[in-house]
């Protein structure tokens, strides 16, 4: 399991997006430029460029909101001792009051209601 682990995080699709949304940004800035410069209405080229510079913050603004989180690989004992968790975890639920089961199972459908999910969707 140690191996299985990615040497390298993958982005949060979030980030990417918003990578992505400010590279256009500033190519859309470019071309603003551009056109302003090639005698394009400067009423026009600046109701755009004041869209574009706000949808350019946002994503900046996200990004240094939610920074990457650093990369950490679990060592091998971090997981056995995640397995031994789990499998006592699994063991407790297993040898539960059949009562206490049925309290854990209502309760955990109501979280599904309030979330507007259907059955069997968490």
């Amino acid at each position: 399991m140690t191996h299985a682990q990615p040497d390298q995080p993958t982005e949060n699709p979030r980030h990417a997006a918003a990578r992505r949304e400010i590279t256009e940004c500033d190519q859309k800035l470019g071309r603003y430029r551009a056109a302003l410069e090639a005698g394009a209405d400067p009423t026009m080229v600046a109701t755009w460029t004041t869209e574009i510079q706000a949808r350019r913050t946002a994503a900046a603004t996200l990004l240094a909101a939610d920074p990457p989180r650093p990369h950490r690989r679990l060592t091998e004992e971090e997981i056995k001792t995640l397995i031994t968790r789990f499998d006592d975890l699994r063991q407790a639920l297993r040898d539960a009051d059949p009562d206490d089961k049925a309290e854990i199972r209502a309760a955990r459908e109501r979280t599904v209601e309030v979330r507007g999910l259907g059955p069997g969707q968490t």
